[in-house]
């Protein structure tokens, strides 16, 4: 973490965060754990071996790049590198501790452009386990986000062009934002 600080803190990103699975769990999961980083504006290329060596010595970290990675890779496995973009959101961001729920679906055949302009994949961030119990309060947001439709009307129409494929549970264990 004091590593993601540095670099945070020389405006490399916005923010970066370290979420464990909740569920799926076990074996037939796909990660245990899922790094983050988020950007104001379009992510940069991978961090050279140079910028790291440099963001470690800020850490004051005595370890070179070349050795952080290695230690990484034998302690470790990427399952995979993504890019997701953030369109909108409502509500207060994330925390330590926050639960984010990952709602990746599957789109119906012939149904691609439509699900597009609706939607994608959605994250819901809950402050805590009862607030993720008692789901997003479509009720109360609803109106602040989609003022000229009903949800009723909205979701039979995601019904019709994507049912759910999967759900992702991940609990927020460190946290770290540009100071």
């Amino acid at each position: 973490m004091p590593l993601a600080q540095a670099r945070a803190d020389a405006g490399e990103f916005a923010w970066f965060a370290v979420s464990r699975g909740v569920v799926p769990a076990g074996s037939s999961a796909s990660c245990d754990y899922r790094g983050a980083y988020g950007y104001k504006g379009l992510p940069p290329e991978e961090i050279s071996t140079e910028a790291l060596d440099a963001a470690l010595k800020r850490a004051k970290l005595t370890l070179t790049a070349d050795q952080l990675i290695a230690k990484r890779t034998s302690l470790t496995s990427l399952v995979a590198a993504e890019i997701w973009y953030q369109i909108d959101s409502i509500g207060p961001p994330a925390e330590k501790g926050s639960y984010l729920r990952l709602n990746p679906y599957k789109v119906e055949n012939g149904e691609m452009d439509e699900w597009i302009r609706m939607e994608g994949l959605t994250v819901d961030i809950f402050p805590d386990w009862n607030g993720l119990m008692q789901g997003v309060p479509v009720t109360e947001l609803w109106p602040k986000v989609h003022p000229d439709t009903t949800p009723t009307d909205t979701f039979n129409r995601y019904d019709r062009v994507r049912s759910v494929h999967d759900v992702e549970l991940y609990k927020i264990v460190e946290l770290v934002r540009r100071k």
